[in-house]
Parts: structure tokens; sequence; C-alpha cells
């Protein structure tokens, strides 16, 4: 999938594309449009835009035996069209903007080889529709599993992060306290260790001069 999407941003007319690929097997028939052309359309359907799907719902539609031919017109979903399978050039396809008379759709289906079709005999029918899709964006959408652990395991991350930052700034802080204490107990013990050793100091001064006296002749 990402080879035929990095052979459709090379080939393509459009900066950036989007569309959607039906797989028959192997062979993938593909539907590609511009991607900002998409979103202008999102932009102007809105709220609706949301919502918007993409799909090439005729490549879903059952296949028309030769000879056959398929006229759908649903206004109301803004498509049009008329289908025809020539035995021997295959798919002819023409959509429509806007509702099309019999006359009409007789008339293009003789203009593609149908023969002496009666534009009184032919009926508009809904589109046949399609159960499951059988093809794929180009997106690559994530998929529903992706959308639920991608979430949850940013969430843990997130949490992890934060335990952890809290653990190291409390741990900064602890460190700072307890450096003050240290420094306010080495001020606190100086004085009292200057003391000590001044009172060493006249006790060795004293007992120096004890022993001079005891040296001294009577």
């Amino acid at each position: 999938m990402g080879a035929l999407r990095l052979e459709l941003e090379q080939k393509s007319p459009f900066d950036t594309v989007c569309g959607w690929v039906f797989w028959q097997g192997s062979l993938a028939c593909v539907w590609y449009w511009s991607q900002e052309l998409e979103a202008r359309v999102r932009q102007a359907s809105q709220p609706a835009g949301n919502q918007l799907e993409f799909v090439p719902e005729a490549a879903l539609w059952p296949q028309l035996d030769a000879g056959g031919y398929r006229w759908v017109q649903e206004q109301g979903n803004a498509l049009v069209l008329v289908q025809y399978q020539h035995p021997k050039h295959g798919l002819y396809e023409k959509r429509y903007s806007a509702a099309v008379s019999r006359e009409e759709v007789a008339a293009w289906l003789r203009r593609h080889g149908a023969g002496d079709v009666s534009a009184d005999r032919l009926v508009a029918a809904a589109s046949p529709g399609y159960d499951k899709p059988f093809g794929q964006s180009l997106e690559g959408r994530s998929s529903s599993l992706e959308s639920r652990v991608f979430p949850l395991s940013a969430a843990l991350l997130g949490f992890f992060v934060l335990v952890y930052g809290v653990a190291i700034i409390r741990a900064g802080v602890g460190s700072e306290n307890a450096r003050e204490r240290a420094e306010q107990m080495e001020q606190s013990i100086s004085g009292i260790v200057a003391l000590r050793q001044k009172a060493a100091s006249l006790a060795v001064s004293d007992g120096f001069a004890r022993r001079i006296q005891c040296a001294l002749p009577s």
C-alpha cells in the first residue's frame, strides 16, 4: 500500500493525493483526487462534511452482463449515471450533475453500441449498493484497535513521565533542604569547636608552665 501511494504521488498531477483502492485479487483499481479539493469540499459542507466518505460505489456493484446496462438516478445522493457493458469494448459509464430523461439515456446507449433501445422501456433504478466495502482508503486510516491502544499508551506514558518528573523535583528539593541544614549545623558547631580548640591550647600551656616551675630551684 505504501509503494502504491508513493507511485501515485510521483505520477499524479496533484501536490498531495487521497482516494480509494479497490482490490480484485492482486489487481488494484485506484481512484484518486486532489487532497486540497477534498478539504475544500468538506469545509463547504460542514457540519455534514465530517461524515463524508469518498467511495467509488460503482466499483462495488455487481458486474453487468455483456450487453447489459444500468441507469441510476438518485438526486438526493447526487448520483446520476448510466452504465453499459459492451460485449467487446468493456464498460462505458456516463455521470451527470442533474437528472436526465429516458430519451437522453436511450440516445447515449445507442451511441455506445447498445442497438435499438426504446426510451419507453427504460426505467431508472436505485443503486445496487453493497454490504461491505472491498477496498481501502489511500490515507491508511488507523484501525479501531490502534485508535484505542495509541491513546491509552500515550496516557500511560504521560502518567509515568509525570510521576518521574515529580520524583526528580522532590529529590532535588530534599537535597537542597539537606544542604541548608548541614550548613546551619556547621555554623552552630563552629563556635563550640573553636572554644574546645582554645581550651585545649590553654591546658597545654598551663601544663608546660607547671613543668617549668617544677624545674626551677627552690
